[in-house]
């Protein structure tokens, strides 16, 4: 599922940037409840979220919420676009 991909880079981003506390918001219910109950039993996605698990203690705080995705559009417009793009994303 891109979205716990896409949390675990974005704590990583965030890491790398020196941010110490964090707020997740995500229209994902699939996502919401991963990271909120710490466990996944898709197999991919297991390792995936040991990752956020282990970013995600690395932060003072990490706070994760649902939002539904009639006010969540803009990032949901951009997801859709960066899902149908050939293009990667470089962090420099």
């Amino acid at each position: 599922m891109a979205e716990m991909w896409t949390v675990r880079d974005v704590l990583w981003v965030a890491r790398r940037f020196g941010f110490a506390n964090i707020v997740v918001e995500t229209d994902s219910t699939f996502v919401f409840n991963a990271l909120r109950r710490r466990h996944v039993q898709a197999g991919r996605l297991c390792r995936v979220l040991h990752e956020i698990l282990v970013l995600a203690s690395e932060f003072s705080s990490l706070q994760v919420i649902f939002c539904y995705r009639e006010s969540n559009g803009v990032p949901d417009s951009l997801a859709k676009h960066v899902a149908t793009t050939q293009e990667h994303f470089v962090l420099y």
